[in-house]
């Protein structure tokens, strides 16, 4: 296939095609899978004996291995394929591709007489995947063993870190990709990577342009100079954000805010739910909230039950579903985005008197997902590092933005609609 077809980061990747060792840090839809495909099947026709991985069973069999069959259908090459050991075997000639995932990287244990790998979205494998897969690359008839890694990075992931490092310690084997030079997407289709990756942004660096970022903290969702240094709007309506505590675990918190800054904070730590209902309603008599938003994950909230009927504009929310907003993960990573915004327009935290909330979002972090959105890390890494304490402050703050009542939640589902 003529280059002119290719974007300019998949010309310069095949310029590069015989360098010993190379790393593609690529933004989404930047045509590395494509090209990775190319690269591959130029091993292949070549007599060499070629190791393909990817993160999955899925995206082996639907994505790179689709596209080496559809190039090799394009050519008009005769070969044999197992479709249920992933092996490509050309026939007349000695090109092998075998197919193994991250998934198992010991898959590729006793293979030799290799000659080239190529590793897909390799920042969401384990290391063992890069290792175990480079490890195979000798024997008598391997001169220069040939190396490519693919992917788009994951900066967060601390499981992956070793892709990170290399990648910081090999500069001058690194070239990136940016979805926004691919002369082969839509304008839409970019407007819409800049809607939701605006630019500026460490999503923006790092899914658009492939960048490795220089902090695990770049994807805070609140820094420091987020936070308004005063109280700026009107007050509004009072609301109150409860998260239940699990099972027992943690505590059940109770917080009240109105639309300019967080009024008051209170905690039940009994597990009684007798407690927790009386402090309920000593805070619904004291200020009266227009709405009422409580964690409802694994039915935790199943103990207000008798009282739904005094809870204004009950809102139950289940953290691990679906959210409103397409591009989140799930309820949860959308709450906390919706918040961080509220924030960043001007909703005050006094971070001397609510300490425990600062501490709280200073670890609460995003990534993109292999599928592509935004998610917050799982709470098990933020208790890491609040020294085994949970964000429930954060949480109760984080669902009282999902009340209904005329507030931010409401603009977003008229916006949505």
């Amino acid at each position: 296939m003529s280059s002119q077809y290719w974007t300019p980061f998949q010309q310069e990747f095949w310029r590069r095609r015989d360098d010993p060792f190379l790393i593609a840090s690529c933004g989404v839809s930047s045509g590395k899978t494509r090209i990775g495909a190319w690269w591959a099947t130029r091993q292949f026709l070549q007599g060499k004996r070629c190791l393909v991985g990817c993160q999955g069973f899925t995206a082996l069999s639907r994505v790179m291995f689709k596209e080496i069959l559809d190039i090799l259908g394009l050519l008009k090459v005769k070969y044999d394929y197992n479709k249920t050991t992933k092996e490509i075997l050309q026939r007349g000639g000695t090109g092998a591709i075998f197919g193994y995932t991250g998934e198992n990287p010991g898959g590729v244990l006793g293979l030799s007489e290799i000659h080239a790998m190529l590793l897909d979205e390799a920042s969401y494998c384990p290391e063992e995947a890069y290792l175990w897969a480079a490890d195979r690359l000798r024997g008598e008839t391997v001169d220069v063993p040939l190396i490519r890694l693919l992917t788009s990075p994951d900066n967060f992931n601390s499981t992956h870190a070793w892709f990170v490092d290399l990648v910081k310690n090999n500069p001058e084997r690194v070239i990136y990709g940016s979805a926004l030079d691919n002369q082969f997407t839509s304008a839409e289709f970019k407007a819409q990577l800049l809607e939701r990756y605006p630019k500026g942004t460490p999503l923006y660096e790092q899914q658009l342009l492939g960048h490795i970022l220089n902090s695990d903290l770049a994807n805070v969702i609140l820094r420091g100079m987020d936070y308004p240094l005063a109280p700026t709007l009107d007050f509004g309506d009072v609301y109150m954000g409860i998260d239940c505590s699990g099972a027992g675990r943690d505590a059940t918190v109770f917080l009240v805010r109105n639309d300019r800054e967080i009024i008051e904070i209170r905690k039940v730590t009994s597990g009684k739910v007798g407690d927790e209902i009386h402090m309920y309603e000593m805070l619904a008599d004291k200020y009266h909230p227009a709405g009422v938003a409580i964690d409802d994950t694994g039915g935790f909230a199943r103990g207000f039950a008798s009282i739904e009927h005094r809870m204004p504009n009950l809102v139950k929310v289940n953290f691990g579903a679906r959210d409103i907003e397409r591009t989140y993960a799930n309820k949860r990573t959308g709450m906390y985005m919706r918040f961080a915004k509220r924030v960043k327009e001007g909703f005050y935290i006094d971070r001397r008197i609510f300490r425990d909330v600062e501490e709280q979002l200073r670890f609460t972090q995003y990534l993109v997902n292999p599928d592509g959105k935004v998610a917050l890390i799982p709470k098990d890494m933020i208790k890491k590092q609040l020294k085994g304490r949970s964000p429930d402050e954060a949480d109760a703050l984080a669902v009282s933005f999902e009340c209904k009542g005329g507030n931010f939640y409401d603009d977003i589902v008229s916006r949505i609609a």
